[in-house]
């Protein structure tokens, strides 16, 4: 049962190149029926720890209310000569990038099931790997990082890592204090790891760091070339020009 096919499929049409490909683990039927039963069961749960601004496996939220959100307030802000500026962030490598033994322990701190955190953990620290190109098959390969991405419980750690990095943010630029709208806060949503940030520019430099040291202690990345600016005036359009984020 800890044996797994793994198709790499073109995150590019027809891409020849390696770290274009997405691997998605294929495991036994049996497994993922009992996956997805213990997902359906963990729903209220995962509901109640979810940070509000994150969407994607979650009952009642739909993707496209951060899309909705982002798009609005840029928008508004563009109708009334606001100074909001937007930074997309996605990661790199996202579910091949946790480590299990810290994945285990966050579940288990988050509240889920310690027996489920445990068989989890044993399962995807000792699965075993057999990527598929086409009708070719490679050697089988030991499991060292990462949950599989054709696993219903793999969103349980991606959905507790957003969160807690937005709870962060909440924290250190506050969007509202006591009702009042903060004008140096941070709004921000995501649909699993895909993250926009939405303030003042100079705000969403300052707390690029946070956000980036907080990837790093987690065990991720940012993927670099799919980060995107968005500004509502002309001097932040050129200021961006010239941002550069972790000495890129």
């Amino acid at each position: 049962y800890r044996q797994a096919q793994t198709p790499c499929l073109p995150k590019k049409r027809e891409s020849s190149e390696p770290l274009q490909h997405r691997l998605l683990s294929v495991y036994s039927a049996c497994y993922r029926v009992e996956a997805g039963a213990f997902y359906q069961q963990l729903k209220p749960w995962i509901k109640e720890i979810a940070h509000p601004d994150l969407a994607g496996g979650i009952a009642g939220r739909e993707p496209l209310e951060v899309a909705w959100d982002a798009q609005s307030d840029l928008e508004h802000s563009i109708l009334y000569k606001l100074n909001t500026a937007m930074v997309s962030y996605d990661y790199y490598k996202f579910f091949d990038s946790f480590d299990p033994k810290f994945t285990h322990d966050m579940m288990v701190y988050t509240g889920m099931p310690k027996h489920l955190a445990d068989a989890w953990y044993d399962f995807h620290a000792n699965t075993v790997r057999t990527i598929k190109f086409a009708n070719t098959f490679g050697q089988p390969l030991a499991s060292t990082s990462g949950v599989g991405q054709g696993d219903p419980l793999s969103l349980i750690p991606a959905i507790v890592l957003v969160s807690w990095q937005f709870y962060m943010v909440n924290v250190l630029y506050p969007n509202q204090i006591k009702d009042q709208e903060c004008p140096d806060g941070i709004k921000m949503g995501a649909c699993i790891d895909d993250r926009n940030f939405r303030g003042p520019l100079e705000v969403l430099k300052n707390a690029y760091e946070h956000i980036d040291q907080f990837d790093r202690d987690a065990g991720h990345t940012l993927q670099k070339d799919k980060t995107s600016f968005h500004a509502t005036r002309a001097c932040d359009t050129k200021s961006i020009r010239a941002t550069g984020l972790g000495g890129n």
